[in-house]
Protein backbone atom coordinates (compact mmCIF):
# COMPACT_ATOMS: atom_id res chain seq x y z
CA UNK A 1 0.00 0.00 0.00
CA UNK A 2 3.00 2.32 0.64
CA UNK A 3 4.11 1.79 -2.79
CA UNK A 4 1.04 3.29 -4.30
CA UNK A 5 0.85 6.16 -1.52
CA UNK A 6 4.01 7.44 -2.42
CA UNK A 7 3.43 8.21 -6.24
CA UNK A 8 0.09 10.20 -4.52
CA UNK A 9 1.99 12.15 -2.06
CA UNK A 10 4.91 13.44 -4.83
CA UNK A 11 1.74 14.98 -7.08
CA UNK A 12 0.44 16.72 -4.21
CA UNK A 13 4.38 17.83 -3.07
CA UNK A 14 5.08 19.30 -6.60
CA UNK A 15 1.77 21.26 -6.42
CA UNK A 16 2.46 22.43 -2.64
CA UNK A 17 4.99 25.38 -3.31
CA UNK A 18 3.13 26.29 -6.39
CA UNK A 19 0.69 29.56 -5.77
CA UNK A 20 -1.99 29.73 -7.14
CA UNK A 21 -3.75 32.77 -8.42
CA UNK A 22 -6.46 34.22 -6.07
CA UNK A 23 -10.06 34.04 -6.51
CA UNK A 24 -11.67 36.45 -8.66
CA UNK A 25 -12.29 39.75 -6.79
CA UNK A 26 -9.80 38.77 -3.73
CA UNK A 27 -6.63 40.59 -5.31
CA UNK A 28 -5.36 43.33 -3.78
CA UNK A 29 -4.87 46.26 -7.06
CA UNK A 30 -2.29 48.81 -7.31
CA UNK A 31 -3.48 52.35 -7.55
CA UNK A 32 -1.67 53.74 -10.76
CA UNK A 33 1.52 55.98 -10.07
CA UNK A 34 0.75 56.15 -5.78
CA UNK A 35 2.07 52.84 -5.10
CA UNK A 36 -0.77 52.12 -2.74
CA UNK A 37 -2.82 48.84 -2.51
CA UNK A 38 -6.52 49.28 -2.82
CA UNK A 39 -9.32 47.10 -1.26
CA UNK A 40 -10.22 44.72 -3.35
CA UNK A 41 -13.29 44.73 -4.76
CA UNK A 42 -16.38 43.32 -3.22
CA UNK A 43 -18.04 40.07 -4.96
CA UNK A 44 -21.80 39.93 -4.72
CA UNK A 45 -21.46 36.69 -3.19
CA UNK A 46 -19.02 37.32 -0.52
CA UNK A 47 -21.10 40.65 0.51
CA UNK A 48 -22.22 40.52 4.12
CA UNK A 49 -25.65 39.16 3.75
CA UNK A 50 -28.44 40.52 5.94
CA UNK A 51 -29.61 37.98 8.42
CA UNK A 52 -33.30 38.77 9.42
CA UNK A 53 -33.91 39.34 13.16
CA UNK A 54 -36.05 36.59 14.97
CA UNK A 55 -38.82 37.40 17.06
CA UNK A 56 -38.48 36.87 20.65
CA UNK A 57 -39.51 33.83 22.29
CA UNK A 58 -42.62 33.87 24.36
CA UNK A 59 -42.75 31.10 26.62
CA UNK A 60 -46.60 29.92 26.53
CA UNK A 61 -48.27 30.12 30.38
CA UNK A 62 -48.11 27.16 32.87
CA UNK A 63 -51.19 25.16 32.70
CA UNK A 64 -53.10 25.75 36.09
CA UNK A 65 -51.72 23.05 39.04
CA UNK A 66 -54.43 21.23 40.62
CA UNK A 67 -54.50 21.12 44.32
CA UNK A 68 -53.31 17.47 44.99
CA UNK A 69 -54.83 15.72 47.98
CA UNK A 70 -54.22 12.31 49.34
CA UNK A 71 -56.88 9.87 48.84
CA UNK A 72 -59.80 9.01 51.11
CA UNK A 73 -58.92 5.79 52.85
CA UNK A 74 -60.19 3.13 52.12
CA UNK A 75 -63.84 1.86 54.05
CA UNK A 76 -63.29 -0.54 56.79
CA UNK A 77 -63.36 -4.37 55.96
CA UNK A 78 -66.46 -5.60 57.74
CA UNK A 79 -66.00 -8.04 60.17
CA UNK A 80 -66.53 -11.79 59.63
CA UNK A 81 -70.52 -12.77 59.24
CA UNK A 82 -71.42 -16.20 60.55
CA UNK A 83 -69.79 -16.42 63.86
CA UNK A 84 -71.80 -16.08 66.96
CA UNK A 85 -72.74 -12.83 68.74
CA UNK A 86 -70.11 -13.70 71.52
CA UNK A 87 -67.35 -14.49 69.70
CA UNK A 88 -64.45 -12.11 69.12
CA UNK A 89 -64.91 -9.47 65.86
CA UNK A 90 -62.31 -11.21 63.26
CA UNK A 91 -61.37 -9.60 59.88
CA UNK A 92 -60.61 -11.80 57.36
CA UNK A 93 -58.58 -9.78 54.40
CA UNK A 94 -57.18 -12.87 51.75
CA UNK A 95 -55.95 -16.35 52.26
CA UNK A 96 -53.17 -18.24 49.66
CA UNK A 97 -54.07 -21.96 49.22
CA UNK A 98 -51.46 -24.39 48.44
CA UNK A 99 -51.34 -28.71 47.95
CA UNK A 100 -48.61 -28.45 50.86
CA UNK A 101 -50.27 -27.77 54.12
CA UNK A 102 -47.39 -25.94 55.62
CA UNK A 103 -47.86 -23.16 52.70
CA UNK A 104 -51.10 -22.50 53.02
CA UNK A 105 -51.30 -18.72 54.52
CA UNK A 106 -54.71 -16.41 55.80
CA UNK A 107 -54.50 -13.21 56.95
CA UNK A 108 -56.82 -12.45 60.19
CA UNK A 109 -57.49 -8.74 61.42
CA UNK A 110 -54.08 -7.70 59.64
CA UNK A 111 -51.57 -11.00 60.71
CA UNK A 112 -50.56 -13.65 58.83
CA UNK A 113 -51.87 -16.75 60.43
CA UNK A 114 -51.71 -20.67 59.36
CA UNK A 115 -53.82 -23.95 60.16
CA UNK A 116 -54.12 -24.61 63.68
CA UNK A 117 -53.83 -20.94 64.85
CA UNK A 118 -55.56 -19.33 67.87
CA UNK A 119 -57.14 -15.58 67.28
CA UNK A 120 -58.52 -14.55 70.13
CA UNK A 121 -60.03 -17.62 70.99
CA UNK A 122 -60.87 -18.53 67.43
CA UNK A 123 -58.78 -21.79 66.17
CA UNK A 124 -58.52 -21.26 62.38
CA UNK A 125 -58.65 -25.23 61.79
CA UNK A 126 -58.56 -25.30 57.59
CA UNK A 127 -57.46 -23.29 54.96
CA UNK A 128 -59.17 -23.93 51.13
CA UNK A 129 -59.38 -23.12 48.15
CA UNK A 130 -62.75 -20.61 48.57
CA UNK A 131 -62.87 -19.68 52.73
CA UNK A 132 -61.60 -20.40 55.94
CA UNK A 133 -63.10 -23.17 58.86
CA UNK A 134 -62.92 -21.32 61.98
CA UNK A 135 -63.65 -22.93 65.35
CA UNK A 136 -65.20 -21.44 68.06
CA UNK A 137 -66.92 -22.90 71.49
CA UNK A 138 -66.89 -26.62 69.42
CA UNK A 139 -68.79 -25.54 66.68
CA UNK A 140 -67.38 -24.96 62.91
CA UNK A 141 -68.11 -21.87 60.86
CA UNK A 142 -67.01 -21.46 57.53
CA UNK A 143 -65.93 -18.16 56.15
CA UNK A 144 -65.58 -17.55 52.44
CA UNK A 145 -63.12 -14.52 51.65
Amino acid sequence: MLRRALPLIAIAGSAWGQTMAPPFGTAPAQVPGSGAVAAPPQHPISAPAVVPQRPAYVQPPAPPVAARTPAPPAPPTPPVKGLPPDAPKLVVNGGTYSERRDMRMAIVNGNIVREGANVDGVVVEQIRPDGLVLAFHGSRYHVAY
